[in-house]
């Protein structure tokens, strides 16, 4: 009788507390829609998904009568699996496409695409670039120069760009 109870109580601290995730996680589309995409935005998005997913496995886990060693071993291959997506990913270059798609100057709403942050990006952000130069038909003739600028500074920094894989190979200092 008191399993039953401590087992519903369980369900709903974890309903909770994935209900909190979700509720975070549409607070953080809010961000990003107004002030745009960045690294620590995708980083707290990737926290966010793996924390409810680590509580989903821990219900799962009760409902199945799963060992503990299943819980860990199940969580392990979630994180793996994340790590291993973060790795192969150009996040960089996604944030820049994000911001880009999604800036004033192209979409004609929203909030001015920030040279700076677009620079902090790297190299990775150079195709974003040249989408923006292509299509920013609310864009200054400052603004245009700015970005041509920033391109080409950045393309400073490559050694080679092959554009049949998308592949940047940098300098190295030295």
């Amino acid at each position: 009788q008191s399993s039953t109870l401590i087992r519903n109580l369980v369900f709903l601290w974890v309903g909770q507390n994935v209900w909190l995730v979700i509720s975070s996680l549409l607070r953080l589309k809010l961000y990003v829609e107004e002030y745009q995409l960045s690294e620590m935005r995708v980083a707290a998005g990737i926290w966010m998904v793996l924390v409810a997913i680590g509580l989903l496995l821990i219900i799962a886990k009760i409902v199945l009568d799963r060992s503990n060693k299943w819980l860990v071993m199940s969580n392990l291959a979630v994180l793996s699996v994340t790590l291993w997506a973060v790795a192969v990913a150009d996040i960089q270059a996604s944030i820049a496409e994000y911001n880009v798609q999604h800036s004033y100057e192209v979409a004609g709403h929203g909030v001015p695409l920030d040279p700076y942050y677009m620079s902090d990006l790297g190299p990775a952000a150079i195709p974003a670039l040249d989408e923006y130069l292509a299509t920013a038909g609310f864009a200054t003739v400052e603004q245009r120069r700015t970005f041509s600028i920033l391109r080409g500074e950045l393309a400073a920094r490559l050694s080679r760009y092959d554009v049949n894989t998308g592949e940047l190979y940098y300098r190295t200092v030295g």
